[in-house]
């Protein structure tokens, strides 16, 4: 997935808050999955490695590479990708709600920049 992918994710997820808040926590959830696939490629080389030839990419594979990036990069970004990854359960189980997305979506907007900077 290229940067511009991952842009076009957030709009769309932006555009879809009100009108369907599930699937657009479930897009943001996606560009910051994406944001933290084009992290690793760079920066966490041996997960990436790994996912690649395992052929898809497993929730503790992510969490590493937020753990190696937060020491690497910036130190929020675990806490951006904990943020992603409510978004994530929270439209599974529960649904969500356009506050509950205004409320987060910061930081994956901020976790997306982390990406198309050092990516």
């Amino acid at each position: 997935m290229s940067k511009n992918e991952i842009l076009e994710l957030l709009d769309q997820a932006k555009g879809l808050i009100e009108k369907d808040p599930n699937e657009a926590g479930i897009m943001l959830y996606k560009a910051a999955e994406k944001s933290m696939i084009i992290l690793a490629a760079k920066h966490v080389q041996e997960v990436y490695k790994e996912a690649n030839e395992k052929g898809s990419w497993g929730l503790f594979q992510l969490f590493k590479v937020a753990e190696e990036l937060s020491k690497k990069l910036d130190k929020k970004i675990k806490k951006y990708w904990y943020e992603a990854w409510e978004l994530r359960v929270e439209s599974k189980q529960y649904g969500l709600r356009p506050e509950f997305l205004r409320n987060r979506i910061k930081d994956i907007e901020k976790l997306v920049s982390i990406a198309l900077k050092n990516g």
